[in-house]
């Protein structure tokens, strides 16, 4: 009887996915969490291996700002530069003037994020704690990115700062350009 047939391949159906669902749950937790981590793997190693074609490059924007809300137009701009199709991390960057938590780096993280949502903004968060602004700037600049999605441009505000501030910030500007 072919209708039994399909009807017994419907079940078994139903029965694998639920059956594989269930082991993705027990390896991470949530089935929807194990599934997009298991897509994000799969498309960083197909991009890893192949060569970027002029045509598809796509903005990978690292963002230093030390305040959402004070460099939000630099933000916004930033991030319309990608046009949906790029991806933004803004980055905080903490002086290690005291002893800072994990804890603290995580609540930096979260108000960032939620200043974000506010303004209708998508981006990736990350706060990092540095000896030396500047050379956070470059350290974070060079070891951004995992797999093909290395940073492409980096955007930061012009320091207001004395004289002496700007030539340090242009010579970080060119060994950023020597990456």
């Amino acid at each position: 009887n072919p209708w039994a047939c399909i009807v017994a391949m419907g079940l078994e159906l139903a029965l694998f996915l639920f059956l594989k669902s269930r082991a993705l749950e027990q390896r991470w937790g949530d089935v929807a969490a194990g599934f997009w981590y298991n897509l994000t793997r799969f498309g960083l190693i197909r991009l890893e291996r192949r060569k970027i074609d002029a045509r598809n490059w796509r903005p990978i924007l690292i963002i230093f700002s030390h305040d959402v809300d004070h460099r939000l137009n630099l933000i916004r701009f930033s991030t319309s530069l990608g046009q949906s199709h790029g991806i933004v991390t803004i980055m905080k960057l903490l002086e290690e003037t005291k002893e800072i938590s994990n804890e603290e780096i995580v609540k930096e993280r979260e108000i960032m994020s939620v200043k974000l949502e506010k303004y209708g903004l998508e981006a990736i968060c990350e706060v990092d704690v540095v000896k030396n602004i500047q050379e956070g700037i470059l350290h974070v600049a060079e070891s951004h990115g995992i797999g093909g999605l290395k940073s492409n441009t980096v955007v930061m505000n012009w320091s207001r700062k004395g004289i002496s501030h700007k030539i340090g910030q242009l010579k970080m500007i060119r060994d950023l350009m020597h990456m």
